[in-house]
């Protein structure tokens, strides 16, 4: 496998998530962010930061194994 590439902040989705998120505020949180959000905008908003990383997305691929 070839080495993978640094990513300060994971996959890079995470303004655009904090940016269309609910934010919670809960004092138990350690660093206070955590958001509600969509399955539909997360989805949405890594597949934007794969493309901008320059990610080749596929979709309705077969699945092959078993």
């Amino acid at each position: 496998m070839g080495e993978r590439a640094a990513c300060p902040r994971g996959a890079g989705a995470y303004d655009e998530v904090a940016a269309i998120g609910e934010r919670i505020h809960s004092p138990e949180l350690r660093d206070g962010r955590l958001y509600t959000i969509s399955r539909r905008e997360l989805r949405a908003a890594l597949v934007n930061a794969a493309w901008s990383a320059g990610g080749d997305i596929r979709t309705n691929a077969a699945v092959a194994g078993g």
